[in-house]
């Protein structure tokens, strides 16, 4: 998922704007946390 892609990239960035433009999306995605997929990436987003 190209999520998870953005998490893993943001992660070892100092800045927290890619973060925060992602948290868009994590919000629309937890509609549909019932997905494995999706329950995955919310976790990694969540740690």
């Amino acid at each position: 998922m190209i999520t998870n892609r953005a998490l893993a990239l943001c992660s070892g960035v100092a800045s927290v704007r890619p973060r925060q433009r992602l948290a868009p999306v994590l919000q629309r995605l937890g509609e549909h946390e019932a997905l494995p997929a999706v329950a995955e990436v919310l976790d990694k987003a969540r740690a």
